[in-house]
């Protein structure tokens, strides 16, 4: 006897790794086709690309001016001007600097991103296995219950039941009927949402029982990487808004013509700074001192979630160790119904004992799906 336990055991624990294994295959499978983790990084890429852009000379300027005489004699002249216009050139490294960094913090954006995307694609498909075992034991509650209608059917055209209690089974049967259309919607709902309609990813399937481990939390929330981002943004925009208020230059190469003589020449020319530059800096600073300000406020209650997960997950192994006791035996369905075969037991108290038990296994289902979400 103890020989067959292991065996069993053994069996179950191949089956359970297997069970992993492809429920992390199917998660990877996932990540590797969905086009949303092209989307990612694709507003940093359009901040950078306008820096670059912006950080290029303005193409030069190119002038020509041609004078006629009023007075006979005197001959006509003309002009050539060719000028080029530059900021001032700390300007063009801080927008360097500016695009640096923000290829830096897209990449590491884009991967926290994804990170919460395969989040998203797993606790999607714990909620399809547990909608999938939901349905699972109302099938077998279903099955259990058509036998019990079966036999009322039988004893009823032998005298040895009413119609009342006929109805009773069937209404109770209908009840569960409707239940495993639910669970089968739910099942179906969530299946094609694993990829977020994208497609349906090869072997899911196959996953019937929930995995080895929990969820794989990033560490820092949704909140806090959107408010990081926007922070270094801002405090990117202020150094570069400070620049602006330096002047800038043109300088210039002139050709005149003027009485039969040829010039050639230069000409420089300052503009001066934006004094309304200072103000575009300084509501930057404040942009970004609100951001962190975000992020902060986003990591303290990001904290406070974790705390309250760590103690809920505590909690939940506990109770679920409880129910685990409880619910040790699996063929109480059987057992019921042989009960009720026998006469030990009235149809009342075979649907009462049917529904305590039915409540406690997708309670135990709902406690296991919650904690899986709670912990890696």
């Amino acid at each position: 006897m103890k020989k067959i336990l292991s065996i069993a055991l053994l069996f179950a624990g191949i089956q359970a790794s297997a069970q992993t294994a492809e429920f992390d295959r199917v998660v990877s499978s996932v990540m590797d086709s969905l086009t949303n983790i092209s989307t990612l990084s694709r507003g940093f890429r359009s901040e950078v690309m306008a820096l670059e852009a912006e950080n290029r000379l303005s193409g030069p300027e190119a002038g020509f001016e041609y004078k006629w005489p009023q007075q006979r004699g005197a001959e006509n002249r003309w002009g050539l001007e060719l000028t080029q216009e530059f900021e001032w050139p700390g300007i063009y490294g801080a927008r360097r600097r500016a695009a640096s960094e923000l290829r830096q913090l897209a990449a590491e954006s884009t991967e926290q991103s994804r990170q919460w995307l395969r989040y998203e694609v797993s606790d999607r498909l714990l909620q399809l296995i547990e909608a999938r075992q939901r349905l699972a034991l109302l099938n077998e509650v279903e099955a259990n219950l058509s036998q019990v209608v079966d036999r009322l059917t039988e004893m009823l055209a032998g005298g040895q039941t009413t119609v009342l209690d006929l109805r009773k089974a069937e209404f109770e049967l209908l009840a569960v009927k409707e239940k495993i259309a639910s669970a089968q919607a739910d099942s179906n709902r969530l299946r094609a949402s694993i990829a977020f309609g994208q497609f349906i990813p090869e072997g899911i399937d196959e996953l019937t029982d929930f995995p080895e481990h929990g969820l794989e939390i990033p560490q820092d929330s949704p909140e806090e990487i959107e408010a990081t981002a926007e922070a270094a943004r801002s405090r990117l925009r202020a150094q570069i808004e400070q620049m602006k208020r330096m002047p800038s230059f043109s300088v210039g190469y002139l050709h005149d013509f003027e009485e039969g003589v040829h010039f050639n020449g230069l000409s420089i020319g300052i503009t001066l700074p934006d004094f309304g530059a200072g103000k575009s800096a300084k509501a930057a600073e404040l942009e970004a001192e609100t951001a962190q300000m975000k992020r902060e406020e986003a990591r303290a209650m990001r904290n406070v979630e974790v705390a309250a997960n760590i103690a809920e997950a505590a909690r939940l192994t506990a109770v679920l160790a409880e129910y685990d006791k409880a619910l040790s035996q699996s063929d109480y369905l059987r057992l019921l119904k042989k009960s009720f075969d026998a006469g030990q037991i009235t149809l009342t108290q075979y649907l009462l004992d049917q529904n305590w038990y039915l409540t406690t296994r997708l309670d135990h289902l709902a406690l296991r799906l919650r904690l899986l979400r709670l912990s890696a």
